[in-house]
């Protein structure tokens, strides 16, 4: 006696499920995508250009601008810092250097006398909470051993790179009496370079024409 037999299912008539008609219909819908951005390479790119020029001009309308701040609320740190700034304000604050180097040798006494002024000048200004020059005392530890590099602690009460390219202005004026005929100097801050910073609205043009091309080369090649 035979065992009975399960009926057999046909698979080359089974109707497909909607799983797969659902991915039947996507790969229709992007193989129409690819063939017309193949076909109508050009309006495409045309196109890109448009909506990434559009972005950039938003983005220079619109955007907000960048937040270098370093303070978690919440944290040990921070309120360490306010209890810092509160009860020696001095000591607290956001710390940075100008450095003074000197081109012909050791510093003479008129370069002292000029760093020492550049100095004072610099504590004068807005946000400034102390600005101490390399000179104030002889073991300050702040001039190099062959006395050629010097630097002065500066102390901010806000982060110096928020204040803006015409505060930075103002910091090369005060410290103008240090480089007339003088040391150079350089602006170093903490955790980043303190300097002038500018939008270059022309690099980013080029970026997207240069795109541009490359696509179109790359779509003719096919």
């Amino acid at each position: 006696m035979k065992p009975p037999q399960l009926p057999r299912r046909d698979h080359g008539d089974a109707s497909p499920g909607p799983v797969g008609e659902g991915a039947q219909r996507l790969n229709q819908l992007l193989e129409r995508l690819g063939s017309f951005a193949a076909r109508r390479y050009v309006i495409v790119i045309i196109g890109w250009v448009i909506i990434l020029g559009g972005l950039v001009a938003a983005k220079q309308a619109f955007g907000g601008t960048y937040v270098n701040n370093y303070n978690v609320s919440g944290t040990d740190s921070d309120r360490g810092l306010a209890v810092l700034n509160d009860t020696y304000p001095q000591q607290g604050g956001y710390g940075g250097q100008i450095v003074f180097h000197s081109r012909s040798g050791k510093f003479t006494s008129a370069d002292q006398s000029a760093i020492n002024q550049a100095s004072t000048n610099v504590s004068k200004l807005p946000h400034v909470l102390k600005a101490t020059s390399p000179f104030a005392s002889t073991k300050s530890g702040t001039v190099s051993k062959d006395g050629t590099i010097a630097y002065s602690g500066v102390s901010w009460n806000v982060n110096p790179n928020s204040l803006g390219t015409d505060y930075l202005h103002k910091l090369n004026k005060a410290v103008d009496p240090a480089t007339k005929d003088g040391p150079r100097h350089r602006l170093r801050r903490q955790r980043g370079q303190y300097r002038q910073t500018s939008s270059d609205r022309t690099s980013e043009i080029i970026g997207l024409v240069v795109r541009a091309l490359a696509a179109c080369c790359s779509c003719s090649a096919r």
